[in-house]
């Protein structure tokens, strides 16, 4: 523990991180809170609860639908710049909101271009992101990076919705002013970057072959690594479960009676248990991967089967879902290293895009799964058809692991390797 509090101050100390890590909390305090603005200016605008929900969908159809191209723009391109330009356009787009507002021309169609817009920017943005990262610490501090960049996540996803309710209860415009301000300091931030590591346009191999130039070459790489491959499914799967449990628990703690406020409280503790798994996740990574994807899958299963012993207790709901979240960031920085260890640099950025993608790919199934269950089993059964679907994973994702370390360990060693003096 002393040596990761020795290289935290390291790494605080570097100015170049500083500065970036600052500019990335800056825009995600941003994004956050002008999040829980969009669905009620809509609806101040008239708008149907469905065209409400639709600016949602924009944002997660602009990040996914960019997520490769912005991960072939980070390895052709200098990461830093891509950035910039991307805050650039994101004050631009989100900037228009107050303008149309107070020429009163603002329309259901404008908010639902901006946040298209800035979701497709938000991808290429992050992708550019890991690049930059890599470029600026070597890999022994890579995974201290990643924690307390779920760190600074959680924070602003905690904060965010805070203080976005409170700025559109002051002036509906406020959030978004606030949130294109915050897109300009990043920049600003970005550009002010000491010591930037300006990576080549065209950068080659180190093996001296040609360059992949595929969009696709991430997908491609990832699928040859047949152990990252587990580890992404494991991760795809309880991201799947992880939303999934945390509609189902508003659902049906409502559906019971539950107020407003008390849901309100465990849906905090939730966001507060990510926070210190980020700040433990550097230690906990220590641990092998099979290790700790095992620790993780039979945490998840134990904690959703407990809540089906008392499947609408505010408490319960409460308790089980955090011990979850205290444990699931630690999954996500391991796979982070790894792919910086092992990834080509020349395709980093559509590896770890290709990752960001099919991590993110079933989560969007999540709320529906819930509603599904919900309706179908109810609240008791639902938790345990939960439990079940990572109980599989669990053991479907590291069984060919255990499996080919036991052969490994009892295959009969090659009598043609080990030969004498006389025999040759």
């Amino acid at each position: 523990m002393a040596q990761g509090t020795v290289a935290a101050r390291l790494l605080w100390r570097d100015s170049s991180y500083t500065f970036y890590r600052t500019s990335r909390a800056v825009s995600q305090l941003g994004a956050n809170i002008s999040s829980l603005a969009y669905p009620l200016l809509i609806l101040s605008l008239n708008g149907s609860a469905v065209q409400a929900g639709a600016v949602g969908t924009c944002v997660a159809l602009g990040r996914l639908s960019f997520q490769l191209y912005g991960g072939h723009l980070a390895d052709r391109f200098d990461p830093r710049r891509l950035m910039v330009n991307m805050d650039a356009l994101r004050v631009v787009t989100v900037g228009s909101i107050p303008i149309a507002g107070a020429l009163d021309r603002l329309t259901f169609w404008h908010v639902l271009a901006v946040a298209l817009i800035s979701g497709a920017a938000g991808s290429i943005s992050s992708s550019g992101d890991m690049v930059l990262l890599r470029a600026l610490l070597p890999s022994n501090l890579f995974a201290l990076a990643t924690s307390q960049g779920q760190v600074a996540a959680g924070t602003s996803a905690l904060l965010g919705p805070l203080l976005g309710g409170a700025l559109y209860s002051a002036d509906r415009m406020l959030p978004f002013i606030i949130d294109a301000s915050s897109f300009a300091v990043a920049a600003v931030l970005l550009i002010t970057l000491p010591g930037h590591h300006r990576l080549a346009a065209d950068r080659k191999p180190a093996d001296g072959r040609v360059a992949d130039r595929r969009v696709t070459a991430g997908l491609r790489w990832l699928w040859t690594q047949k152990d990252l491959v587990l580890t992404l499914m494991f991760g795809s799967v309880f991201n799947l479960v992880g939303i999934a449990a945390g509609v189902a628990a508003i659902v049906i703690m409502k559906l019971h009676g539950v107020s407003s406020g008390v849901i309100g409280i465990v849906i905090a503790c939730d966001g507060a248990a990510v926070i210190v798994g980020a700040l433990t996740a550097r230690w906990i990574i220590t641990w092998s991967p099979m290790r700790l994807l095992l620790t993780c899958g039979f945490v998840w299963v134990g904690s959703l089967a407990a809540i089906a012993t008392a499947p609408s207790s505010p408490w319960v709901i409460g308790a089980a879902i955090s011990l979850m979240s205290l444990i699931a960031p630690a999954t996500g920085v391991l796979m982070s290293q790894q792919l910086r260890d092992r990834a080509p640099e020349n395709i980093f950025g559509r590896v770890t895009a290709a990752q960001r993608l099919l991590a993110a790919s079933l989560m969007m199934a999540g709320p529906l799964l819930a509603g599904v269950l919900t309706t179908a089993v109810g609240p008791t059964y639902l938790w345990l058809c939960l439990a079940a679907i990572c109980l599989v994973t669990t053991v479907g994702t590291t069984g060919p692991h255990l499996l080919s370390r036991r052969a490994a360990a009892t295959a009969p060693l090659d009598k043609t390797i080990v030969t004498t003096g006389q025999e040759r």
